[in-house]
C-alpha cells in the first residue's frame, strides 16, 4: 500500500512536469528537419499497439484498455502500461508535449520509445519499475527529460541519438541526478528530472558527426607578412568561445581583421563568443619598409619565375629563375635594358631602385610553315604564316561573315567541304588551307506562340546540299521547329527535314516517324545556334550538326531519314519555322537568319581509299566508308627491318608518320603508305676490334630522322654510333654522335665536346632506342633515346656537329666503335634506319 501511495505521488509529480512548460532540457544537436511521419504500430506478446487514426493515434494496453489520442498541435500524455512491451514506433507530426511513463506490473517489460521518424517536440520518460527499463531512440533536434523512481535491475537506461548509443550508458539514480554526454555524473539538482546533455556529438560512441551539427566550423586565414593562430578550419563546440591571435612578421604590420566579411580594423586578437553558426576571420598585414618592384616577364617558348611585379625589401636579393619549354632554347636575358645573354638565373643584389627583366626564347626544335588565307565574307584562325613544331597539331577555326557561310575549305590543294574547323595532326612537312565563302539569302524569320507557320522561298535543290542558319530561342524548354520543304508549308507533316528545341531543353532533329538525336545536346535561352545539314534528296537522308555559340560543332544525327510522309519528295525549295502553342509547351519566339543553301558537298557517305606498298601496312585498309561529319583514324606500320618513308594524303606528303587521322569528313580522300629500308641492318662492335660501318643508301641530304636501337653489354663502358660521310676510322670523321659514355651516362656530341640536357644513366643489357632529327644543311642534330618500357628522354637539342665534321653535304654511313679503355665491353645496334 505504501509503495502504492508513492507511485501515485510520483505518477502526479510526473503529470505535472508534463503539464509545465520544460524549463531544462538537453538538445540533442541541431538542424534536424523532420518530414513525412507515418504513424506506425508494432504487437508485442501481450504488451500495448498503437494505431494510426485520423487526428491522431488509439493506444491499446492489455490492462486498462483502448484510449484514444487525437490532437492537431496539441500536448499528448499517454496511458500507461501495465504489462508486455510497448514499442511506440512513430509519432505524429505536430505533436509537441509528450509523456510516457511505466507501472509494474507481472509480468512487466521494457517501453521502448522510437523517435527517429519524427517526435514531439519535448518528450518525458519515466520508468517506475525496477526490474525493466525505458529504452529512448531520441532523434537528432528532439529535447527531452527522462526520470525514474526506482533503477532498474540492469543498472541502467539506455538512450541512443539516431540509432547509436551515446558515450556510456547511462545511469540512473534515486533522486534523480544531472548527466553529461557520456553519461557521467555532474550533480544532484535535487528534486526534479534526470537531465541528459550531449554538447557534442563528435563524442558521441559508434555515432557521426554528419547529422549531430553541435560543432561549428570557423575558418581562419592569413595573408603574405604574418600569421594567425590558430590557423584553418577550426572546430568549435556550440555554445563555446574561441579566441584567435593575430601576428605581424618582422617588418610588417596588422592592416585589417576581418570577421564575417566586416572588417574589425588593425586588431591583434579577436574572441567569438557563444558561438551558434560557422565563421570565417581572415588577417592582412602590410610591410613597414621600403620597398622597390622588379617587373619580370618572359617571351613565348619559356618562363621566369617569380613573374609579373615582384616586391622586393630595401637591401635584400631577388633571384631570377628562367625556363625554356619543351623545344625551345633561352636567346637572351635582358636586366634594366642591358643583355646579359642565355642565362638561366639572374640575382639582384642589395635591392635600391625598380628594375626589370625579360627573358626572350627560340625554338629549338624543327619547325613546318602552314600557310592559312580566307577569301570574302569570313576568317580563318590563326591566319597567314603559322609556325608549328615538327609532331605537334595545329587548328585552324572558320567563320562566314553576316550575310555570309562557308562554301568550303581547301587543304593542300584538297576540297575539305564546308567546315568550321580543321586540324593537321602530327606535323611532318608544310602545308596550306584556305576557306572561301559566299553570300547567304539573308534576312530573318521569327515565329512565336500563336503565331502560325513562316515560311521563306530557297533554291530549288534536288540532289546533294548543305542547308546552314543560325537560330535563337527566346526561351528554355521550348517546342520549335525549323525546317525544309517543297512548297510553303502549314503543318508539321510538309517538311522533310525538322530540327527542334524541344520541351526538355535539347536539341533534337525527324529521323522518319519520331524525333532523336545522337546525344543530349541542351539549349539556352537567348543564345545562338549555327545549324548544318548535309541533305541528300535523292536518298531522302539527312546529317545534322549545330554549333553554340562560342562552342565547336556537335552531331545531333547523321543520315536520318526525311519524314515519313515527305519520303517521295523529289526537291525542297523553302524553308520555314514554326513555335508550337503554349498548351504543347511552346514558349516565346525562334529567331532564324542567314539561310544558305549551297549546291554539292552534302550526303554522304564518303569514301576514304587506303594503301600501303611493300614493307608494312596500313589499317584499316581499303575503300572505307565514312558518314559525313565522321572522323577515321589510319594507323601506318612498318615490317620487321622496315621503316616508313612517306604518308601520302589526297597528294600531299605528311612525312614519316605512324597514324593519321581524318575529321569531320565532307568528301571522298586517299592515304597511302610507302616504306623503305632492308633486314639485318646491325653493327657489333667490342673492346679493342676497331670501327665498324654500314653504308646508308641513298645518302641523306636536307632534314631526316635516323632511328637505332642500341644494347650495351656492361656499365659503365665507353662505346659510341655515329654519322658520317664515307666509312670513319676516327672519331673526327663523325658529324653526329650518341655515346654510352665512361661515367655511366648517355650524352651526345655538341661542336667540340660531348654534353646531355640531363643526367640518363644506362644499364648491362639493356636495350636503348635513339631518334636523331638531322639537319644537314645546317649541320645541327636533335637527339633523343627511350630506355626499354620507359618513355622518350631528350639527350640534347641542335646540338652542332662535331667541329671536325661540320662541312658535310651528306651523311652516307652509320658507324660503331668500342674503346679499348674498358676490357670486355661490347655494344650492338640494331634496326638501324636510314
Amino acid at each position: 500500500m505504501k509503495s502504492e501511495k508513492r507511485i501515485v505521488r510520483t505518477l502526479a509529480a510526473f503529470g505535472l512536469i508534463c503539464s509545465l512548460s520544460l524549463v531544462t532540457h538537453a538538445q540533442i544537436g541541431s538542424g534536424w528537419s523532420p518530414g513525412g511521419e507515418t504513424i506506425q504500430a508494432q504487437q508485442t506478446s501481450s504488451g500495448c499497439t498503437i494505431t494510426p487514426i485520423s487526428g491522431g493515434y488509439e493506444f491499446h494496453s492489455a490492462s486498462t484498455g483502448r484510449a484514444e489520442n487525437r490532437w492537431s498541435g496539441a500536448d499528448l500524455t499517454t496511458t500507461w502500461q501495465w504489462t508486455g512491451t510497448c514499442k511506440i514506433v512513430s509519432w505524429p507530426s505536430g505533436s509537441k508535449n509528450t509523456c510516457i511513463y511505466q507501472l509494474w506490473g507481472s509480468p512487466s517489460g521494457d517501453v521502448i520509445i522510437d523517435m527517429t521518424a519524427g517526435g514531439g517536440s519535448n518528450t518525458n520518460l519515466m520508468s517506475l519499475h525496477d526490474g525493466d527499463k525505458v529504452v529512448g531512440n531520441v532523434p537528432v533536434g528532439t529535447p527531452f527529460n527522462y526520470a525514474a523512481v526506482y533503477i532498474p535491475s540492469t543498472g541502467a537506461e539506455e538512450i541512443f541519438i539516431n540509432g547509436s548509443q551515446t558515450g556510456s550508458t547511462i545511469l540512473i539514480d534515486s533522486p534523480p541526478g544531472h548527466y553529461d554526454k557520456n553519461g557521467s555524473y555532474v550533480s544532484n539538482s535535487g528534486i526534479g528530472n534526470d537531465t541528459v546533455d550531449w554538447t557534442n556529438t563528435s563524442n558521441w560512441k559508434g555515432g557521426s558527426t554528419g547529422g549531430g551539427g553541435n560543432h561549428f566550423t570557423i575558418t581562419a586565414s592569413a595573408g603574405s607578412g604574418g600569421s594567425i593562430n590558430p590557423n584553418g578550419a577550426v572546430t568549435v563546440n556550440q555554445g563555446n568561445s574561441q579566441t584567435f591571435t593575430i601576428t605581424a612578421n618582422s617588418g610588417f604590420a596588422v592592416s585589417s581583421v576581418t570577421v564575417d566579411g566586416a572588417n574589425q580594423g588593425a586588431i591583434t586578437s579577436y574572441t567569438f563568443s557563444n558561438v551558434q553558426a560557422n565563421h570565417t576571420i581572415s588577417a592582412a598585414f602590410h610591410s613597414t619598409t621600403t620597398n622597390f618592384t622588379i617587373t619580370a616577364s618572359a617571351g613565348s617558348g619559356g618562363s621566369i619565375s617569380p613573374s609579373g611585379g615582384v616586391v622586393v625589401a630595401q637591401g635584400a636579393s631577388q633571384t631570377f629563375t628562367i625556363t625554356p619549354n619543351s623545344g625551345f632554347s633561352i636567346s637572351s636575358v635582358t636586366v634594366d635594358g642591358a643583355n646579359q645573354g642565355a642565362v638561366t638565373s639572374y640575382t639582384f643584389n642589395n635591392v635600391q631602385a625598380n628594375h626589370t627583366i625579360s627573358a626572350a626564347f627560340q625554338s629549338s626544335t624543327t619547325q613546318f610553315t602552314i600557310t592559312a588565307s580566307a577569301g570574302t565574307g569570313g576568317s580563318i584562325n590563326p591566319n597567314g604564316s603559322v609556325l608549328v613544331n615538327q609532331g605537334s597539331s595545329q587548328a585552324f577555326s572558320i567563320t562566314a561573315g553576316s550575310g555570309y557561310t562557308i562554301s568550303s575549305v581547301t587543304v593542300d590543294g584538297a576540297n575539305q567541304g564546308a567546315i568550321t574547323s580543321y586540324t593537321f595532326s602530327n606535323v611532318q612537312v608544310n602545308h596550306t588551307i584556305a576557306a572561301a565563302f559566299q553570300s547567304s539569302v539573308g534576312g530573318c524569320l521569327t515565329a512565336t506562340v500563336g503565331g502560325g507557320w513562316q515560311n521563306a522561298a530557297a533554291t530549288s535543290e534536288s540532289g546533294t546540299f548543305t542547308a546552314a542558319f543560325d537560330s535563337t530561342p527566346s526561351a528554355s524548354p521550348n517546342n520549335a521547329v525549323v525546317g525544309l520543304s517543297n512548297g510553303a508549308q502549314t503543318a508539321y507533316t510538309g517538311f522533310a527535314c525538322l530540327v527542334r528545341f524541344n520541351t526538355s531543353g535539347n536539341i533534337d532533329a525527324r529521323n522518319g516517324g519520331a524525333y532523336a538525336a545522337a546525344s543530349t545536346i541542351p539549349f539556352s535561352a537567348g543564345k545562338s545556334y549555327h545549324f548544318r545539314l548535309a541533305v541528300n534528296v535523292t536518298s531522302h537522308t539527312y546529317s545534322i550538326f549545330v554549333t553554340p555559340a562560342g562552342g565547336s560543332e556537335l552531331t545531333v544525327g547523321s543520315n536520318y531519314a526525311f519524314r515519313t510522309e515527305q519520303n517521295t519528295v523529289t526537291s525542297l525549295n523553302y524553308w520555314g519555322t514554326f513555335v508550337d502553342t503554349a498548351s504543347s509547351g511552346g514558349a516565346g519566339s525562334v529567331t532564324t537568319c542567314n539561310f544558305a543553301a549551297t549546291s554539292g558537298g552534302g550526303g554522304g557517305p564518303f569514301t576514304i581509299t587506303a594503301s600501303a606498298g611493300s614493307g608494312g601496312t596500313i589499317s584499316p585498309n581499303g575503300a572505307i566508308s565514312v558518314a559525313q561529319g565522321g572522323s577515321q583514324t589510319f594507323t601506318i606500320t612498318p615490317n620487321s627491318g622496315n621503316t616508313i618513308s612517306s604518308v601520302t594524303v589526297d597528294g600531299a606528303n605528311q612525312g614519316a608518320i605512324t597514324s593519321y587521322t581524318f575529321s569531320n569528313v565532307q568528301a571522298n580522300h586517299t592515304i597511302s603508305a610507302a616504306f623503305s629500308g632492308s633486314t639485318n641492318r646491325t653493327l657489333t662492335g667490342s673492346s679493342g676490334n676497331g670501327w665498324h660501318s654500314l653504308a646508308i643508301s641513298p645518302a641523306a641530304t636536307g632534314t631526316f630522322t635516323a632511328t637505332y636501337d642500341a644494347t650495351p653489354s656492361v656499365s659503365p663502358e665507353n662505346a659510341v654510333i655515329g654519322l658520317s660521310n664515307g666509312a670513319a676510322t676516327a672519331f673526327g670523321n663523325l658529324g653526329c654522335i650518341g655515346r654510352f659514355n665512361p661515367s655511366g651516362n648517355i650524352d651526345a656530341y655538341n661542336g667540340t665536346a660531348y654534353a646531355a640536357a640531363s643526367t640518363i644513366h644506362y644499364s648491362a643489357g639493356v636495350s636503348y632506342h635513339f631518334r636523331l632529327v638531322v639537319n644537314v644543311s645546317a649541320h645541327t642534330y636533335s637527339i633523343y633515346v627511350t630506355p626499354a618500357g620507359g618513355t622518350e628522354l631528350t639527350v640534347g637539342l641542335n646540338y652542332a656537329f662535331r667541329s671536325t665534321a661540320n662541312t658535310m653535304t651528306s651523311l652516307t654511313d652509320w658507324n660503331l666503335y668500342v674503346d679499348p679503355s674498358i676490357g670486355g665491353a661490347s655494344l650492338t645496334a640494331n634496326n638501324l634506319a636510314p
